[in-house]
């Protein structure tokens, strides 16, 4: 199971900690945020691919850095 933890600043005199941990262990992403994950691990792979080539390193340092 993943858990995760959103910490939320609290602006209320009425706490001592500044920081609440919110428990989001149930959470689901909807499909926009779906379709950004697929798009960002897609990229992310492609790029990968690209750098994990031979032809990439023999490229001049101003086309593999821009």
């Amino acid at each position: 199971m993943i858990m995760a933890y959103l910490f939320v600043p609290l602006r209320d005199a009425r706490y001592t900690n500044p920081l609440v941990t919110i428990k989001m262990e149930n959470l689901k992403p909807n499909s926009t945020e779906i379709e950004f994950l697929n798009l960002a691990y897609n990229r992310f792979y492609a790029l990968y691919e690209e750098v994990k080539s031979d032809d990439y390193w023999n490229k001049d340092e101003w086309e593999r850095f821009s």
